[in-house]
């Protein structure tokens, strides 16, 4: 019982690491591109990976027992 607990938060701290992984290298990359090309369709949006971040570790630490 406890175990399903911990592998719920387990899960979502996974998935916040991923996120702030995306966020970081979509935020160097953003940051490494040329003015033209931070405002073209086909831009890094870090903003959405910050933004999963923050609510997976949100949940991460909800779920926690």
């Amino acid at each position: 019982m406890i175990v399903l607990q911990y592998l719920a938060a387990g899960v979502c701290g996974l998935c916040a690491t991923i996120a702030a992984l995306t966020f970081a290298l979509s935020f160097v990359s953003w940051a490494l591109c040329e003015p033209a090309a931070r405002r073209g369709p086909f831009r890094p949006r870090p903003g959405l990976a910050l933004a999963a971040f923050t609510v997976l570790s949100a949940l991460t630490y909800t779920l926690m027992p």
